[in-house]
């Protein structure tokens, strides 16, 4: 059942009950629960990655935010938490689908309590993984945590279970390889000197920040 990706229609994403997953080879914290953690597996041939977090509510950002990551002609977007307001989801939904771009986001220590945005994982192209999500893209499994929890954050990076750790929480622009990790912070789209996000491109594991 794989679909390829087209300009037509969204890449194919498979949500995996942890169950399903060899816990050997994923060395969650024990502070989080099989639960608290969304799986998903990317299928097709997406290999550019829009990352972005610290929207905080602010709308004109947002909209700036898109905007960069439409010119790069992105094909999955992922927000690392401190989304702040269910108008900025509401923006980049809009914007998303209509792009045939698919949008995962984690949630951040501004975005409580978790219950407001249930109602946004509704569909397969948008949705909200709780605060840990984990998805693989042509093999490459990525973890995306806001960074509030030093310790998840800290367990993540160093267990080697993954070829990349996005987070945010810090506001500050971030690219460093810990080991066989790569751990990438996009920077803030709000609240700081230069509203940043990140591109990458996992084919040939370029990244580039773009200011917005």
């Amino acid at each position: 059942m794989r679909r390829e990706t087209t300009l037509n229609s969204f890449p194919k994403m498979i949500y995996v009950e942890p169950s399903e997953i060899r816990r050997g080879g994923n060395n969650i914290s024990s502070r989080m629960r099989d639960e608290d953690v969304r799986y998903y597996q990317l299928e097709g041939t997406s290999v550019k990655i829009g990352i972005l977090s610290e929207t905080h509510g602010n709308l004109d950002r947002t909209r700036d935010a898109i905007r960069a990551l439409e010119r790069e002609d992105v094909e999955v977007v992922l927000h690392c938490g401190d989304i702040g307001s269910e108008s900025v989801l509401s923006e980049l939904q809009s914007a998303f689908i209509a792009d045939k771009i698919r949008f995962y986001a984690v949630l951040g220590n501004v975005d409580y309590p978790d219950s407001v945005y249930d109602s946004w994982s509704e569909t397969d192209c948008f949705e909200i993984l709780g605060r840990y999500g984990k998805i693989t893209i042509l093999d490459k499994t990525i973890a995306i945590i806001h960074g509030d929890n030093a310790r998840v954050l800290d367990e993540a990076i160093l267990s080697g279970d993954y070829a990349y750790v996005f987070t945010g929480h810090t506001h500050v622009k971030d690219d460093r390889r810990i080991a066989s990790t790569r751990v990438i912070n996009p920077g803030a789209v709000h609240r700081a000197s230069v509203s940043t996000i990140a591109v990458l491109d996992l084919e040939n594991d370029s990244l580039e920040f773009i200011d917005c």
